[in-house]
């Protein structure tokens, strides 16, 4: 990163444990050859972007993500994000949205189902993709709705399948999720 260039802070919003302004401020400082006078505006995002009184601007996630992928890719023309609780499709045309997609009524294809496929394989969230790419043959997890797909893993679990191909096969499906309700 370049000096002058700008900085963008993901900030997940989750299991954090301590005021988000105070979080903020230690990641901003964390960062490499950053001062307090490089941050020129904290901009919340997400559904809970208008609970955030400290923000200097509150944005939608598409807005969001399309400017910071336009800033590191000019050339991007579409974005997909896989979120704990939605999955979006964004149509990107010279850095401005020009169409999206967006499902939140159901979690197929989403964090929330790998979360599940997790939790059923009794890994942590953060060690699913490792373990899934030591799988030989990855399980067909054919339930594109998370609590099925849930029920789905324990039974193949009960049925001898390994674990690395379980998680394989889920990694697998939340993207068949996201290509069966976006219907293109």
């Amino acid at each position: 990163m370049t000096a002058g260039s700008p900085l963008i802070i993901y900030v997940q919003q989750g299991s954090i444990f301590i005021s988000r302004k105070k979080w903020v401020r230690r990641r901003t400082h964390q960062c490499r050859n950053r001062q307090k006078k490089d941050v020129n505006g904290i901009y919340a995002t997400g559904y809970g972007r208008n609970s955030i009184k400290f923000a200097d601007k509150a944005v939608s996630e598409i807005t969001a993500h399309t400017m910071g992928v336009y800033h590191l890719y000019p050339a991007v023309n579409g974005i997909i994000d896989i979120g704990g609780q939605d999955s979006k499709i964004i149509s990107v045309s010279d850095g401005k949205v020009t169409d999206f997609l967006m499902n939140d009524k159901c979690a197929a294809g989403t964090g929330k189902f790998l979360e599940y496929t997790a939790k059923a394989l009794e890994v942590p969230i953060e060690e699913l993709g490792s373990l899934a790419l030591v799988s030989k043959e990855p399980a067909s997890i054919t339930s594109m709705c998370t609590v099925f797909a849930e029920s789905e893993v324990i039974s193949l679990r009960a049925r001898g399948f390994k674990k690395e191909d379980i998680a394989a096969g889920s990694l697998k499906a939340s993207p068949e999720g996201l290509r069966l309700w976006s219907g293109r």
